[in-house]
């Protein structure tokens, strides 16, 4: 009796310890939780659909439904309607006095990306039209998009934010732009084959996910993920840079760049990059970021919401990409 006891004593042990398998569905789960209801709270009270709020959560619930995951159609319903509607309450597209700079508006873009991801019918392929239409007026002479200045992760380089454009243009949920947009989607395409990628996680996986959506050749994307899975740190996670931190911003696009690729739920990488996730997450289903400095001012933003809304947006993101589906579409 006193062998038995402590078999199932044993047992016990084995089945609670930090090796067994972290569950990602739990985790996205209560991670799409908090994004439904911050980011109709965000709308609530601030208004405006300029920050992350708004398009990540549209993103990541969107494309968590269309893989098997109950969501909150709701909030699906409540922001696109929001963001589509023709008198712009969500200020998608505030008037702005003249630049001399062509500069991209990444409202639109980021939006454009996240209603993408879900079914796009009726008034929401119009007014998805007419997001892009907007991108596509910002695109520079020589073929990129760029921001106006740059603050590291969410406002990016020309390269990762020509290749956010391209990823929105060329989306099988994408409106046809007609020959306007054809032309534009060549000349962004030629000019990011020839310009060095950024060398951060991120600037990689966005590349990985791009390409590997054109059908470029394996070699191209072998190399791409190589590198990708090189960056990961030995906590499992990635960081924003050589030798940052990792945190769920990073770690999130990694994987869901990865598993877009091809990359199997069981690949070790992706299981320490997913017990990464499953053990940084916060109570409230969120994951702590920190701001970077960047901006007019070179500072970092005291307001963190926006930039945790987003890591958490990601992390999603990958865990949805890495996790057990129902019903789910096919990739993309």
């Amino acid at each position: 009796m006193r062998h038995l006891a402590a078999l199932l004593a044993l047992s016990a042990v084995a089945n609670s310890s930090p090796s067994a398998e972290p569950d990602a569905r739990t985790a996205a789960d209560r991670g799409l939780k908090f994004l439904a209801e911050e980011a109709v709270g965000w709308k609530e009270d601030r208004k405006c659909a300029s920050g992350h709020h708004a398009p990540m959560g549209l993103w990541a619930l969107n494309e968590a439904k269309a893989r098997g995951f109950k969501v909150d159609d709701k909030a699906v319903s409540n922001l696109t309607g929001w963001v589509l509607a023709k008198d712009d309450p969500a200020k998608v597209n505030p008037r702005q006095p003249p630049r001399p700079e062509v500069t991209v508006n990444q409202t639109p873009l980021m939006l454009a990306l996240g209603i993408e991801a879900g079914g796009v019918a009726g008034d929401t392929r119009d007014g998805l039209k007419a997001l892009l239409g907007l991108v596509l007026a910002g695109q520079d002479k020589d073929g990129a998009w760029r921001l106006l200045y740059v603050w590291e992760p969410f406002g990016s380089a020309p390269d990762v934010m020509t290749t956010l454009v391209l990823l929105a243009l060329t989306d099988p949920n994408a409106p046809d732009l007609g020959a306007e947009g054809q032309a534009a989607r060549e000349r962004g395409l030629k000019w990011l084959e020839a310009a060095k990628p950024s060398d951060t996680p991120q600037a990689d996986a966005l590349r990985l996910l791009l390409w590997t959506r054109l059908g470029r050749p394996a070699k191209e994307r072998e190399a791409i993920a190589t590198r990708l899975a090189g960056r990961q740190n030995a906590d499992g996670g990635w960081g924003q840079e050589e030798g940052a931190a990792s945190d769920a911003y990073a770690t999130g696009q990694a994987l869901y760049a990865l598993a877009a690729k091809g990359t199997k739920a069981d690949d070790p990488a992706v299981r320490k990059a997913v017990a990464f996730l499953v053990k940084a997450q916060e109570k409230d289903g969120s994951w702590a970021m920190a701001s970077r400095p960047g901006g007019p001012g070179g500072k970092a933003a005291r307001n963190v919401a926006p930039i945790t809304f987003a890591g958490t947006a990601w992390a999603v993101l990958g865990l949805v990409r890495c996790s057990p589906t129902d019903g789910a579409k096919p990739e993309k």
